[in-house]
């Protein structure tokens, strides 16, 4: 760029490359993006990606960010749904995959689930608590939504993935549907069985 806009200005395709390995999941990354201004009376931005379509066109999803393993296999992307929205999709290619065949978890899984209220050590008190999970509770019931943490609660802290839970979420109304259904065929059954007997009665009067 003749005259560079920003500090860094690149124009045209550019590829960060390097080969480093890492002990913990906090200590090494290729890249970091520090905005280190830490002044609540502005904002602190960080990222900003402009890609995308302004006219959407439906047939052509485009990828913000794409994210794919060493070996060239992607595992997923956040992209463009509609022309005001994004969208998470992780891989999940029948072709793919194996040993398929109904969960075993369920209405029951769901059920033993905490939900709590809280506010944040070090964050601000709100008036209205926050509700969610705690993650070393869910890790006992749904292992698969968390993430387990360190001995530094700062760096290597227990985290949550809430979208894991969907498919639990969809079984589980599933489950309550089917037993709903259940006992709406019960009471017609019962219906029937009552105006059977009133039928008899009138007769007999």
């Amino acid at each position: 760029v003749p005259t560079p806009l920003k500090t860094l200005d690149v124009a045209g395709d550019s590829r960060i490359f390097t080969s480093i390995n890492s002990v913990s999941g906090s200590d090494l990354f290729i890249s970091t993006i520090e905005n280190t201004s830490n002044n609540n009376s502005f904002r602190n931005n960080g990222l900003n990606i402009k890609a995308g379509h302004s006219n959407f066109n439906p047939g052509v999803n485009s990828n913000y960010i794409s994210f794919d393993l060493p070996n060239g296999t992607n595992i997923g992307a956040i992209a463009q749904l509609d022309q005001n929205s994004l969208v998470y999709y992780q891989t999940s290619d029948r072709r793919r995959k194996k040993d398929i065949h109904p969960t075993k978890t369920g209405i029951n899984t769901l059920m033993a689930i905490r939900v709590r209220d809280y506010q944040w050590i070090d964050g601000v008190n709100t008036k209205s608590p926050i509700t969610g999970f705690i993650a070393q509770e869910l890790s006992d019931i749904y292992p698969s939504a968390v993430k387990k943490g360190g001995t530094d609660i700062k760096s290597n802290p227990w985290q949550v993935a809430p979208t894991q839970l969907i498919p639990l979420m969809v079984k589980s109304t599933q489950d309550q549907q089917l037993a709903i259904e259940n006992l709406q065929k019960k009471n017609q059954e019962l219906n029937l069985r009552i105006e059977r007997l009133e039928k008899i009665l009138e007769m007999q009067e």
